[in-house]
């Protein structure tokens, strides 16, 4: 008995590269700032962790107050 793969396309793309590169994203975020901290450099680890979430805001708010312009 064969199993129908019915997932669109939108969705193996959201799957593959949404939800699967999200984790690993930010699980490399999780393990960098772990190992700073754990090395003792909390000046870079604050640094890090707060560049990376407001820049990451930023990239996704500008685009959208820029195309929302046009």
């Amino acid at each position: 008995m064969a199993v129908r793969n019915n997932i669109s396309l939108e969705w193996k793309f959201f799957l593959a590269t949404g939800l699967c590169g999200g984790y690993t994203t930010f699980s490399t975020f999780s393990l960098e700032s772990f190992a700073l901290l754990r090395e003792g450099e909390f000046l870079y680890a604050a640094t890090y962790i707060t560049a990376s979430v407001v820049l990451g805001v930023l990239a996704t708010f500008l685009p959208v107050i820029i195309l929302e312009k046009i």
